[in-house]
């Protein structure tokens, strides 16, 4: 029984570790652009057709392509991530938040409203791995 407690532990604080510095990278530049960013408009100049998942589960995922001009007169184009699946059509304006010293990697056109979810449902996974290292903990202490 204690090896089962020794692989949750490990297995589930390293799954906690890795979640929270990957949504720690994902969101961070969103949550600056938000907290901070420089605010412009941006219109959607395409639609980036890309495939998530694989095999029979495989689905295509179409995230719209903003263009705007930033503070120092640069046409930036990238694609919104942060956003509703399948939002935007060509043509479509969107108010955009940037850093202005990195508006390439920090644009974003979603609202705190498009990221509420998103850190509820990461929150979860996140904490669905620390329970698996507490049980972990309590079966190597004999608890369980």
């Amino acid at each position: 029984m204690m090896v089962f407690g020794v692989l949750a532990l490990l297995a589930g604080g390293l799954c906690t570790v890795v979640c929270v510095k990957a949504l720690t990278r994902r969101y961070r530049p969103a949550v600056r652009a938000l907290r901070h960013g420089t605010r412009t408009e941006g219109v959607v100049s395409g639609i980036e057709a890309r495939m998530a998942g694989s095999g029979s589960a495989a689905r295509q995922v179409n995230r719209p392509v903003i263009t705007f001009t930033d503070s120092k007169g640069t046409k930036v184009k990238y694609t919104e991530t942060m956003t509703r699946l399948g939002s935007g059509k060509v043509g479509e304006h969107f108010t955009v938040r940037y850093d202005p010293t990195d508006p390439q990697q920090t644009a974003t056109a979603a609202t705190w409203a498009d990221l509420r979810l998103q850190f509820v449902i990461g929150g979860c996974v996140v904490l669905l791995f620390a329970a698996v290292a507490v049980v972990g903990v309590l079966i190597i202490a004999g608890a369980m």
